[in-house]
Protein backbone atom coordinates (compact mmCIF):
# COMPACT_ATOMS: atom_id res chain seq x y z
CA UNK A 1 0.00 0.00 0.00
CA UNK A 2 2.50 2.37 0.97
CA UNK A 3 4.36 1.67 -2.27
CA UNK A 4 0.88 2.78 -4.43
CA UNK A 5 1.02 5.77 -2.47
CA UNK A 6 4.27 6.86 -3.06
CA UNK A 7 3.62 6.06 -6.69
CA UNK A 8 -0.15 8.02 -6.88
CA UNK A 9 1.55 10.85 -4.95
CA UNK A 10 4.41 11.33 -7.50
CA UNK A 11 1.94 11.01 -10.27
CA UNK A 12 -0.66 13.52 -9.41
CA UNK A 13 1.63 15.64 -8.14
CA UNK A 14 2.76 16.12 -12.03
CA UNK A 15 -0.65 15.53 -13.47
CA UNK A 16 1.02 12.54 -15.09
CA UNK A 17 -0.68 9.44 -15.98
CA UNK A 18 1.74 7.24 -17.88
CA UNK A 19 4.51 5.57 -16.19
CA UNK A 20 6.52 2.35 -15.76
CA UNK A 21 7.16 1.10 -12.53
CA UNK A 22 10.71 -0.87 -12.74
CA UNK A 23 12.54 -2.84 -10.16
CA UNK A 24 16.54 -2.75 -9.92
CA UNK A 25 16.44 -4.94 -12.72
CA UNK A 26 14.43 -2.53 -15.24
CA UNK A 27 11.50 -5.27 -15.13
CA UNK A 28 8.35 -3.52 -15.34
CA UNK A 29 6.25 -4.07 -11.84
CA UNK A 30 3.69 -1.72 -12.66
CA UNK A 31 2.58 0.78 -15.72
CA UNK A 32 -0.58 3.12 -16.43
CA UNK A 33 -3.50 2.58 -18.50
CA UNK A 34 -3.30 2.85 -22.23
CA UNK A 35 0.88 2.67 -22.15
CA UNK A 36 0.19 0.54 -25.47
CA UNK A 37 -0.10 3.68 -27.81
CA UNK A 38 3.48 4.47 -27.56
CA UNK A 39 4.53 0.70 -27.64
CA UNK A 40 2.35 -0.95 -30.01
CA UNK A 41 4.23 -3.92 -30.32
CA UNK A 42 4.27 -4.72 -26.87
CA UNK A 43 2.22 -8.32 -25.41
CA UNK A 44 3.23 -9.44 -22.05
CA UNK A 45 4.31 -6.23 -20.25
CA UNK A 46 4.78 -7.33 -16.85
CA UNK A 47 7.67 -8.48 -16.07
CA UNK A 48 9.25 -7.73 -19.26
CA UNK A 49 12.86 -5.74 -18.95
CA UNK A 50 11.79 -2.39 -19.81
CA UNK A 51 14.74 -1.66 -22.46
CA UNK A 52 12.92 -3.90 -24.98
CA UNK A 53 10.36 -0.82 -25.28
CA UNK A 54 12.94 2.28 -24.19
CA UNK A 55 16.48 0.85 -25.52
CA UNK A 56 17.46 4.17 -25.37
CA UNK A 57 17.71 3.74 -21.84
CA UNK A 58 20.37 0.99 -22.96
CA UNK A 59 24.30 1.93 -21.77
CA UNK A 60 22.61 4.53 -19.21
CA UNK A 61 22.13 1.55 -16.45
CA UNK A 62 24.64 3.05 -14.14
CA UNK A 63 23.68 6.42 -14.01
CA UNK A 64 20.02 5.58 -13.74
CA UNK A 65 20.97 2.88 -10.59
CA UNK A 66 22.59 5.33 -8.83
CA UNK A 67 19.01 7.33 -8.16
CA UNK A 68 18.50 4.29 -5.63
CA UNK A 69 21.75 5.86 -3.44
CA UNK A 70 20.59 9.38 -4.44
CA UNK A 71 16.80 9.49 -4.06
CA UNK A 72 16.66 13.32 -5.06
CA UNK A 73 18.55 12.35 -8.13
CA UNK A 74 16.42 11.52 -11.89
CA UNK A 75 17.31 11.20 -15.34
CA UNK A 76 15.74 12.40 -18.06
CA UNK A 77 15.32 11.57 -21.60
CA UNK A 78 13.81 14.55 -24.20
CA UNK A 79 11.77 13.81 -27.37
CA UNK A 80 11.89 10.50 -27.81
CA UNK A 81 9.96 8.98 -31.29
CA UNK A 82 7.48 6.22 -30.33
CA UNK A 83 4.74 5.27 -32.34
CA UNK A 84 4.12 8.87 -34.04
CA UNK A 85 4.53 10.37 -30.59
CA UNK A 86 7.29 12.53 -28.79
CA UNK A 87 7.64 11.72 -25.45
CA UNK A 88 9.85 13.12 -22.83
CA UNK A 89 11.20 10.79 -20.18
CA UNK A 90 11.61 11.32 -16.20
CA UNK A 91 13.23 8.54 -14.09
CA UNK A 92 12.63 8.89 -10.57
CA UNK A 93 13.13 7.20 -7.37
CA UNK A 94 9.80 5.26 -6.28
CA UNK A 95 11.03 3.18 -3.01
CA UNK A 96 13.71 1.51 -2.23
CA UNK A 97 12.89 -1.67 -4.46
CA UNK A 98 11.64 0.11 -7.69
CA UNK A 99 11.72 3.43 -10.06
CA UNK A 100 9.03 5.19 -11.63
CA UNK A 101 9.72 6.34 -15.20
CA UNK A 102 7.29 9.51 -16.07
CA UNK A 103 6.25 9.46 -19.72
CA UNK A 104 4.78 13.49 -21.10
CA UNK A 105 3.49 13.29 -24.02
CA UNK A 106 5.20 16.48 -25.93
CA UNK A 107 3.88 15.66 -29.36
CA UNK A 108 1.77 19.09 -30.01
CA UNK A 109 4.85 21.44 -28.49
CA UNK A 110 7.51 19.06 -30.77
CA UNK A 111 5.07 19.47 -34.25
CA UNK A 112 4.49 22.95 -33.29
CA UNK A 113 8.21 23.87 -32.80
CA UNK A 114 9.20 21.34 -36.44
CA UNK A 115 6.48 23.84 -37.87
CA UNK A 116 8.11 26.78 -36.50
CA UNK A 117 11.26 26.11 -37.49
CA UNK A 118 10.06 25.25 -41.22
CA UNK A 119 8.41 29.06 -41.73
CA UNK A 120 11.62 30.32 -40.37
CA UNK A 121 13.65 28.70 -42.38
CA UNK A 122 11.25 29.15 -45.93
CA UNK A 123 11.24 33.13 -44.79
CA UNK A 124 14.88 33.00 -44.46
CA UNK A 125 14.72 31.32 -48.58
CA UNK A 126 12.37 33.73 -49.21
CA UNK A 127 14.35 36.80 -47.77
CA UNK A 128 17.09 35.50 -49.55
CA UNK A 129 15.31 35.12 -52.87
CA UNK A 130 14.25 38.71 -52.54
CA UNK A 131 17.80 40.13 -51.70
CA UNK A 132 19.09 38.56 -55.14
CA UNK A 133 15.94 40.16 -57.62
CA UNK A 134 16.32 42.82 -55.73
CA UNK A 135 20.19 43.69 -56.21
CA UNK A 136 19.81 42.17 -59.71
CA UNK A 137 17.60 45.22 -60.43
CA UNK A 138 18.17 48.54 -61.90
CA UNK A 139 15.75 50.31 -59.28
CA UNK A 140 16.83 51.65 -55.77
CA UNK A 141 14.49 49.77 -53.50
CA UNK A 142 14.20 49.83 -50.06
CA UNK A 143 11.23 48.80 -47.35
CA UNK A 144 9.98 50.54 -44.40
CA UNK A 145 7.51 50.67 -41.67
CA UNK A 146 6.19 53.87 -40.43
CA UNK A 147 9.08 55.18 -39.44
CA UNK A 148 11.83 53.22 -40.21
CA UNK A 149 13.70 51.48 -43.25
CA UNK A 150 13.73 47.51 -42.62
CA UNK A 151 15.46 46.46 -45.81
CA UNK A 152 17.29 47.98 -48.55
CA UNK A 153 18.62 46.59 -51.50
CA UNK A 154 22.48 47.39 -52.60
CA UNK A 155 22.11 49.93 -55.08
CA UNK A 156 19.96 52.00 -52.47
CA UNK A 157 22.64 51.57 -49.75
CA UNK A 158 25.38 52.37 -52.35
CA UNK A 159 23.37 55.81 -52.93
CA UNK A 160 24.58 56.62 -49.09
CA UNK A 161 27.36 55.07 -49.05
CA UNK A 162 26.42 52.48 -46.66
CA UNK A 163 27.16 49.00 -46.48
CA UNK A 164 24.81 47.35 -44.80
CA UNK A 165 20.86 47.81 -43.36
CA UNK A 166 22.24 48.57 -40.06
CA UNK A 167 24.25 51.14 -40.97
CA UNK A 168 20.90 52.97 -43.16
CA UNK A 169 19.05 52.28 -39.74
CA UNK A 170 21.85 54.07 -37.67
CA UNK A 171 21.69 57.36 -40.07
CA UNK A 172 18.05 57.76 -39.21
CA UNK A 173 17.33 58.37 -42.70
CA UNK A 174 14.06 60.50 -43.04
CA UNK A 175 13.71 60.33 -46.56
CA UNK A 176 9.48 61.37 -46.41
CA UNK A 177 10.74 64.78 -45.37
CA UNK A 178 13.10 65.09 -48.45
CA UNK A 179 10.23 63.98 -50.64
CA UNK A 180 7.27 66.81 -48.61
CA UNK A 181 8.05 68.83 -45.82
CA UNK A 182 4.62 68.28 -44.33
CA UNK A 183 5.37 64.58 -44.23
CA UNK A 184 5.93 62.95 -41.02
CA UNK A 185 6.57 59.43 -41.26
CA UNK A 186 6.61 56.80 -44.28
CA UNK A 187 2.95 56.28 -44.34
CA UNK A 188 2.17 59.79 -44.93
CA UNK A 189 5.13 59.81 -47.47
CA UNK A 190 3.05 57.00 -49.64
CA UNK A 191 -0.05 58.48 -49.57
CA UNK A 192 1.51 62.04 -50.80
CA UNK A 193 2.64 59.85 -53.68
CA UNK A 194 0.02 57.78 -54.22
CA UNK A 195 -2.20 61.71 -54.79
CA UNK A 196 -0.07 63.48 -57.39
CA UNK A 197 3.72 63.66 -56.84
CA UNK A 198 5.94 61.05 -58.31
CA UNK A 199 9.35 61.86 -58.20
CA UNK A 200 12.27 62.68 -55.20
CA UNK A 201 15.62 64.57 -55.34
CA UNK A 202 18.21 62.78 -53.28
CA UNK A 203 21.53 63.98 -53.07
CA UNK A 204 20.55 66.32 -55.92
CA UNK A 205 20.18 63.44 -58.06
CA UNK A 206 16.02 62.87 -59.24
CA UNK A 207 14.32 59.69 -59.01
CA UNK A 208 11.00 58.78 -60.31
CA UNK A 209 9.34 57.06 -56.85
CA UNK A 210 6.77 54.33 -56.69
CA UNK A 211 5.30 52.78 -53.47
CA UNK A 212 3.18 49.71 -53.13
CA UNK A 213 1.89 48.44 -49.47
CA UNK A 214 3.12 44.82 -48.46
CA UNK A 215 0.85 44.58 -45.35
CA UNK A 216 -0.64 46.48 -43.39
CA UNK A 217 2.79 47.82 -42.17
CA UNK A 218 5.17 47.98 -44.43
CA UNK A 219 5.88 49.22 -47.75
CA UNK A 220 8.26 49.17 -50.26
CA UNK A 221 9.81 51.58 -52.22
CA UNK A 222 10.83 51.72 -55.55
CA UNK A 223 13.54 54.54 -56.56
CA UNK A 224 14.36 54.54 -60.95
CA UNK A 225 16.80 57.61 -61.74
CA UNK A 226 15.90 60.03 -64.42
CA UNK A 227 18.04 62.48 -64.90
CA UNK A 228 20.48 61.63 -67.64
CA UNK A 229 23.85 62.57 -65.98
CA UNK A 230 23.25 59.98 -62.77
CA UNK A 231 25.85 56.80 -62.67
CA UNK A 232 24.29 54.09 -61.82
CA UNK A 233 27.62 52.62 -60.23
Amino acid sequence: MKNMQVLLGTLLSKEIFHYFQIDKDFNVRSYSYYIEKYFPQSQQIMSTDVREYLPELVGSEEEIAEIFINPNQKYTLEKVYKNAYYINLSIEYSDEESLIIIIQDHTSLVKKQHELLQYSNELSLINSILENIFDQGESFMFVTDNEDIKFANKKFMALFEKIDIKEIQESKLTLYKDYHKACTNYDEMMHEIIKDKHSITINHKIFEIAVQALDLSHKLFTLTPIHHTFDNA
